[in-house]
């Protein structure tokens, strides 16, 4: 058995580093944990719908996905054994969109795609909401926890909104842009240590302190899809093509072209970079799985990871008996 592609379409959520450093992704209600060199798979199969969004929790070696349905659930499971840990369902209505981890792993918040995209705080261990809220009826495109797991960034269609965890309390304010930014989608955000980055649909980086815009990066000429972010800074994948390691000053280090890597579309959907190992995760539109060195931007195999349709729906397929 093996899954070709990922849900590219979907989440920008879909491909991820497992708590072991092995390939993590999802395809359609299978989560798969791919190891790299013997391209062998294993698979989670508990979802009873289509997967739409997953985090993975390196503290407690566990991984986060929520699925979509009239009461869609989020399960907690461990990619080693493949068994579940906890299962939590009741909160959203429609599908879960986006799931985060807090740093140190205790928390888990997410984000349901009902009209008022409704924002819930988890104790994933004993698996009961710690806090909720609704948030806004602009589509919303990604949520992370701040490194110290006390806040939040929400971003989506034209908003961005920080969110202050108190007990079960939570409270928001709304992003102060100023005369210089443009309203547009926000599709990502990062941290560079207690300043929210957030990746923008013209290729801007939007730098803040606090709820405050305090500078603009041009940093592709095309929509940044994803952000990765560690103690060393930042990693963007955008629809130009290309994939940038930035410093904490916002100072780009590493350019990696898609087309170097001959990938069928250049459109980068997901990134997850490793720092330990210095190495990078990337995910296409047309559902191939790439990893390259963080250090070179070289191709750590002789081709992809892995590859499938990507685009349209697939509505042929013969078996050679």
């Amino acid at each position: 058995e093996h899954v070709y592609g990922f849900t590219a379409d979907i989440s920008r959520q879909a491909v991820m580093y497992s708590p072991d450093g092995e390939l993590l992704f999802f395809g359609a209600a299978v989560a798969v944990v791919m190891n790299q060199k013997m391209r062998s798979q294993r698979f989670y199969t508990q979802h009873r719908a289509t997967i739409t969004a997953m985090s993975v929790n390196k503290v407690d070696m566990v991984v986060a996905t929520g699925d979509q349905g009239e009461c869609p659930s989020i399960r907690v499971w461990s990619p080693s054994s493949l068994q579940t840990v906890t299962v939590m369902e009741g909160f959203h209505r429609r599908a879960v969109a986006h799931l985060r981890f807090s740093a140190d792993g205790k928390q888990l918040a997410s984000v349901g795609q009902d009209d008022f995209h409704s924002v819930a705080i988890y104790d994933w261990k004993n698996g009961y909401v710690i806090a909720n809220a609704t948030s806004f009826e602009a589509k919303s495109l990604c949520v992370d926890f701040n490194p110290n797991g006390t806040s939040l960034v929400q971003c989506g269609n034209e908003i961005i909104r920080f969110w202050e965890i108190d007990g079960k309390s939570m409270h928001f304010s709304d992003a102060l842009f100023g005369n210089r930014a443009k309203l547009q989608g926000f599709l990502s955000a990062g941290w560079i240590g207690g300043h929210a980055i957030v990746g923008t649909t013209d290729g801007s980086l939007y730098r803040f302190l606090g709820n405050k815009l305090d500078s603009i990066v041009q940093a592709h000429n095309g929509a940044i899809n994803s952000i990765s972010h560690c103690n060393d800074g930042l990693c963007t994948a955008s629809t130009d093509g290309s994939l940038k390691l930035w410093t904490r000053y916002l100072e780009c280090r590493l350019i990696i072209e898609a087309k170097y890597l001959k990938t069928i579309s250049s459109n980068i959907r997901c990134v997850d970079w490793d720092l330990e190992f210095a190495r990078i995760l990337l995910g296409t539109a047309s559902g191939e799985i790439f990893e390259v060195g963080a250090g070179d931007g070289e191709n750590m195999h002789s081709g992809p990871l892995l590859e499938g349709h990507g685009g349209d729906e697939l509505w042929g397929l013969a078996v050679n008996p």
